[in-house]
């Protein structure tokens, strides 16, 4: 029984916390551009690079400029991964062909799709994009040792481990992890610890329910799952239950973010209260659910019953989601006590982190405005979030790379 418990937290490990940690990586490496997942795909550069990895032996249009392709050369893409992230050209205007062979392919109305997100991603299709787009030989190093104890187990036919051999793999892959996590200082380090130490530490008991539903909420996981073989039905039910139970988490607090908007300062901070649950994209349950987020705002520069009044006069009591901006926070509460709020957001707020910053510049400027705060005249806002409902991964994955980030430099908008 030992053996299989072993078994199953590497599993949990390598499927969860160890990929969310590269997901989490490639997010930052594209906030730090300044751009979304589709564009920074759509860069010349990364889109030729990745081409190459499906295609690498015929030359495309963009190989007279830097020529990738060769004779010899071995890609990592197979066709069904680089069309996860693009779709096919439209008018390959400058393909070149005799007969029916393709001598150059063209690749310039090529394009991400919109729909393409990082948090579906698996570690092979990570690792491919992190490799040729944000290449470092540390990162590199750490994800091929991930890779490595996923391979290894994912596909085997023996779901047990005994302790040395448990181990030495779970050293592999905290050090691996950790790693990773230091790049964005010590509050992202303990988060992914306290989320290894409960793999490590949780019990694992019967309770089967949700098991088809986290089958197909997890990419990385289905694959696990249905790579094991058929005798192990059992074991692969335990699987599944224990990375429920991991994906529970109790409060989790982030660090502050500080944006300006003219001379006012807004001072904004969240903290998660619920555990992360997941929702099959476009489904009905996605698409009705809401996001209650208590709001204490606190500011010397406005009079709090005036503006509590103001903010009366924008609550909104039936938030639909067809007749209602998707994008922003809307009050359905407001409490005269340091002005508390009650707000509501729908899921595509947590979308991305820009869609998240654009929603917290929205309600800071419905607060200037509700406080009749001159923004020439240097002051301060004081916002804390408390998100009541609980999240999926990636909208977790939305605040850490908005909050984590962003203590880094300010986020400052003066239109």
């Amino acid at each position: 029984m030992e053996g299989k418990e072993n078994f199953i937290r590497i599993l949990a490990f390598s499927a969860g916390p160890a990929l969310a940690v590269i997901q989490f990586y490639l997010e930052n490496e594209i906030i730090r551009k300044n751009k979304t997942f589709e564009t920074y795909l759509n860069i010349d550069k990364h889109k030729h690079l990745l081409f190459h990895e499906y295609i690498p032996t015929i030359p495309c249009c963009q190989c007279k400029i830097l020529s990738i392709a060769a004779p010899r050369r071995r890609g990592c893409l197979v066709q069904r991964q680089f069309f996860e992230l693009f779709n096919a050209s439209v008018n390959p205007i400058h393909e070149l062909r005799t007969g029916n062979k393709v001598n150059e392919h063209c690749i310039c109305s090529m394009a991400a799709k919109p729909s393409v997100e990082v948090s579906n991603l698996d570690i092979s299709l990570l690792s491919v994009i992190i490799h040729n787009c944000c290449y470092d030989s540390n990162t590199s190093k750490w994800i091929q040792e991930i890779r490595d104890v996923r391979n290894r187990f994912a596909h085997s036919g023996d779901a047990t481990l005994d302790k040395t051999d448990f181990d030495n793999t779970w050293q592999k892959l905290e050090t691996a992890t950790l790693n990773f996590a230091r790049r964005f200082g010590q509050v992202s380090v303990r988060m992914f610890k306290q989320q290894i130490d409960q793999i490590k530490t949780y019990s694992i008991n019967e309770n089967r329910q949700q098991l088809i539903d986290i089958i197909q909420e997890s990419p990385e996981l289905n694959h696990s799952v249905n790579g094991m073989s058929e005798q192990n039905r059992i074991t692969r039910e335990m699987l599944l239950t224990r990375m429920d139970e991991f994906r529970r988490s109790t409060e989790q607090k982030f660090d502050g973010l500080t944006l300006k908007i003219d001379n006012v300062t807004a001072h904004i901070t969240v903290e998660v209260e619920k555990f992360f649950r997941e929702y099959r994209e476009g489904s009905t349950t996605n698409a009705v659910r809401q996001i209650t987020v208590a709001t204490q705002v606190d500011s010397s520069c406005f009079d709090e019953e005036a503006v509590a009044r103001a903010l009366d006069n924008a609550i909104e009591s039936d938030i639909d989601r067809q007749s209602r901006d998707r994008e922003k926070f809307h009050v359905t509460k407001v409490e005269r006590n340091c002005i508390e709020l009650e707000l509501v957001a729908f899921p595509d707020v947590f979308k991305s982190p820009q869609q998240l910053q654009n929603a917290i510049k929205t309600l800071v400027r419905q607060l200037i405005v509700a406080g009749e705060i001159d923004t020439n005249d240097s002051s301060d806002i004081y916002i804390r979030f408390k998100v009541k409902t609980p999240l999926t991964t990636a909208e977790i994955t939305t605040i850490s790379s908005v909050f984590w980030y962003k203590k880094l430099r300010s986020y400052s908008n003066r239109k």
